[in-house]
């Protein structure tokens, strides 16, 4: 019993770690995503697009399962302390890979704006709302938020 009992926490710990990871672009997997700079300013919506980008939650159930099945997939390698190396690799393993199908399987709906700003630039800025329309007049703050005005 103290044996299963260490499987599930090294699976649970293994778990919320590989949930830990650095944002990448699409299709991508070792470049890091940027942050994002925004221009404070006046401007004009000139065009609303909707957009699909990942959900980003904490530990999911797809982590947690993987683990799972990682950890008792791993057990069946070896004996001795090679099968417990191979639980806890398989553990792992197991976390990171349904925490990283389950990221890609969530996706939410944003808005894209195109904003023609008063010093000629253009700025395209992703809004969770869909409380703009082309010709909006608008104001960008520091942070990316976009206010209606």
């Amino acid at each position: 019993m103290s044996k299963l009992r260490s499987i599930i926490g090294v699976v649970l710990l293994l778990s919320v770690a590989a949930c830990g990871t650095t944002e990448t672009f699409p299709g991508s997997t070792s470049e890091p995503l940027p942050a994002p700079t925004y221009q404070p300013g006046y401007g004009v919506v000139q065009s609303v697009s909707v957009v699909e980008a990942p959900a980003h939650h904490g530990i999911g159930a797809g982590a947690v399962a993987g683990g799972v099945v990682g950890a008792i997939l791993g057990s069946q390698i070896g004996s001795g302390t090679g099968r417990a190396a191979a639980t806890v690799a398989g553990a792992g393993g197991g976390a990171y890979v349904g925490h990283r199908i389950e990221r890609r399987s969530r996706t939410v709906e944003g808005y894209q704006l195109t904003l023609r700003m008063d010093d000629g630039t253009v700025q395209h800025i992703v809004q969770d709302n869909r409380a703009f329309q082309v010709g909006d007049r608008v104001h960008v703050t520091t942070d990316g938020r976009v206010i209606l005005l």
